[in-house]
């Protein structure tokens, strides 16, 4: 199984679902939508649609039943995509862009 690309690119894209993901992964229990919230700084309308687009791509998981008070965790794809997001932006400030080509790319990440 290969590094997901796509969803490590989409955070880097949205610097809101970054901040979404990483205030969870840096979480040591689930965290509620309120709760995700208050920490970043987004309101709460907003967090609701970014953790469910988060869960579509897989990046996090909902780890209780209820509708009204659902508790959210990353998961390893989540975390992965975290870690892939900051490599391929190691990767582009050390680089200079002639130089940055499909064979770098794939012994980094490949």
């Amino acid at each position: 199984m290969g590094v997901n690309y796509r969803l490590a690119v989409m955070l880097k894209r949205s610097s809101r679902r970054q901040k979404v993901l990483r205030i969870i992964a840096e979480s040591q229990v689930p965290l509620n939508s309120n709760d995700i919230s208050k920490r970043s700084g987004i309101a709460q309308s907003n967090i609701i649609l970014l953790l469910n687009k988060l869960e579509a791509e897989g990046a996090l998981r909902e780890v209780t039943g209820s509708e009204r008070d659902r508790m959210w965790e990353i998961t390893r794809k989540g975390k992965e995509a975290l870690l892939t997001k900051e490599k391929l932006l190691s990767m582009a400030q050390t680089t200079p862009r002639s130089r940055l080509n499909l064979k770098d790319f794939r012994q980094n990440f490949l």
